[in-house]
């Protein structure tokens, strides 16, 4: 159980950075955090019930410069695995502006 498994971080600019906590609020001891990429790192310390997930965006995809497209949704993952077996999905998503 966590406080929230989503952020919507909303419309951020490209290279932007976002931090955000997800707390813990289980008893299942947690045994393995993963992001699904590179872009996304995870703080997390064993026995602690605090995750940071922190996200840094790419640039505006170049093939949507100069088209009625002005933000791109992104969406980022972590999966968390627990000595019982079950995993939860820790996400964060919103938007790239063009600028």
């Amino acid at each position: 159980m966590w406080d929230k498994k989503v952020y919507d971080f909303g419309n951020i600019k490209p290279k932007s950075v976002v931090k955000v906590d997800f707390n813990y609020l289980g008893d299942i001891e947690i045994i393995e955090i993963k992001a699904a990429c590179g872009c996304t790192l995870i703080d997390y310390k064993k026995g602690s019930n605090k995750v940071t997930l922190e996200y840094t965006a790419g640039d505006f995809p170049n093939h949507l410069k100069n088209t009625e497209t002005k933000k791109v949704e992104v969406s980022k993952t972590a999966t968390v695995k627990y000595k019982d077996n079950s995993e939860d999905i820790l996400m964060l998503r919103g938007f790239i502006l063009e600028r």
